[in-house]
């Protein structure tokens, strides 16, 4: 769950936005995936600028897997709601950080 706005940080140590797994990651395999697959196919592109040899966007996205009724499974083996999850990929924007009108 990184937002393509602080994945460099993400990726490299030192930063307060460091995911470890990320940064330790750059030989493991690594399936990007966002909503429709614009996003991801961005962010496994800069990934493997930053030295990322097996990343890898979902060309779909969650919206196409979902289309096509395959199925969704976490890292624990355990089923994931395709709805649930489309939800939280297309949370909207809180108000406290829309730019102010006028």
């Amino acid at each position: 769950h990184v937002p393509r706005g602080i994945l460099e940080g993400a990726c490299n140590w030192n930063y307060g936005e460091t995911e470890p797994v990320l940064a330790a990651g750059r030989e493991r395999n690594i399936v990007v995936i966002c909503r429709s697959g614009n996003r991801s196919a961005l962010a496994a592109k800069t990934m493997q600028d930053m030295g990322f040899t097996r990343v890898r966007s979902l060309k779909t996205g969650i919206r196409g897997w979902n289309d096509a009724d395959q199925p969704l499974i976490d890292s624990h083996g355990q089923r994931v709601d395709a709805d649930a999850l489309d939800e939280e990929l297309n949370a909207p924007v809180p108000p406290e950080k829309l730019e102010p009108a006028g």
